[in-house]
């Protein structure tokens, strides 16, 4: 319930998970991370460098219709893909057209 993701550029705190109630007053916006999208999922690591204005708070969750920046599955999806998912495998996510792909 405590949980944000701060995307205010102006902030210190820019792109990182934040304590609601231990950072109040550093940030003027940041998307709250207690929601049914956000059952599961996880952060997708852009702009860890966190460049204010480049962009944050992408992540990959539940959702069975467009989002605003993120990527999204069912739930069903989503929950296989997390038990899939193996970090130290250093696993990366490709969003291009499907002509592109052997770019990579």
């Amino acid at each position: 319930d405590d949980d944000v993701w701060v995307d205010d550029p102006n902030s210190t705190l820019y792109n990182t998970w934040q304590s609601r109630s231990k950072t109040k007053g550093q940030w003027k916006s940041a998307e709250n991370m207690n929601i049914p999208a956000y059952k599961y999922g996880f952060v997708i690591n852009y702009n860890t460098e966190r460049v204010p204005g480049k962009g944050s708070a992408i992540f990959f969750h539940i959702a069975n219709g467009h989002t605003l920046g993120c990527t999204a599955v069912s739930e069903k999806n989503i929950v296989s893909i997390l038990k899939w998912l193996d970090p130290d495998k250093k696993p990366v996510i490709i969003q291009t057209p499907a002509s592109e792909l052997s770019s990579y």
